[in-house]
């Protein structure tokens, strides 16, 4: 980091996520982790394209609130940070495709994308500590799988890349020889969308590129 760093508000990333750490480490952010698990299904009830950003929100909510249960003097180098939280869902015809319970699940889903196009919904909500204020941004983008047999979709489960991951597969690994078109962003079907988070960082006064 350059010597502009210190004067740089702290970057928190609400999310347990390899992807989403990878992807501020390759950018060389200087962050720092905070996981706190929430329950998912409370957001059952809403429309599936509202979901993710209704559940980034309650992921950064809930970091926002262990740092408030910090002791004072812990939480004051917090006190202009940004708490980085996204959650990704993939939908087809109007249902949900999430992180399958189990094997069996994860080849229902992949036989359902089958020759078909289903959509990669990923929101990014940032919670300023400073001004106490949300901000968000959502990229949609489809994607296109090949026509796939049982023994392939096996074989590819067989990976045990389908675990943890929503739809049951993970483009940023044997995943992406499933697909055969994506229109749009490859790092919102893989769980954050670069441009998308550059953009919504820059709207914060944060430089990315200094």
């Amino acid at each position: 980091m350059n010597d502009k760093s210190d004067t740089k508000p702290k970057l928190i990333l609400a999310s347990g996520s390899a992807y989403r750490k990878h992807v501020l480490e390759s950018m060389n952010l200087d962050f720092e982790t905070i996981v706190s698990k929430i329950d998912e299904s409370f957001a059952d009830k809403y429309a599936c394209e509202e979901r993710p950003e209704i559940i980034a929100k309650a992921k950064a909510e809930a970091v926002r609130a262990k740092i408030t249960q910090m002791p004072p003097q812990e939480q004051k180098q917090y006190k202009a940070a940004l708490i980085i939280a996204a959650d990704t869902l993939l939908m087809m015809n109007g249902k949900s495709y999430g992180k399958p319970q189990n094997r069996s699940e994860a080849f229902q889903f992949l036989e359902a994308f089958s020759g078909n196009t289903h959509f990669a919904v990923t929101a990014i909500v940032v919670f300023n500590m400073q001004t106490e204020a949300y901000h968000s941004v959502k990229n949609r983008t489809a994607v296109s799988f090949k026509q796939l047999e049982a023994q392939e979709i096996n074989a590819y489960l067989d990976t045990g890349e389908w675990q943890g991951a929503a739809g049951g597969y993970r483009i940023q690994g044997f995943g992406e020889c499933l697909i055969k078109s994506i229109e749009g962003s490859t790092s919102c079907v893989a769980g954050l969308p670069i441009s998308d988070f550059y953009d919504i960082l820059r709207a914060q006064n944060y430089s990315v590129l200094e």
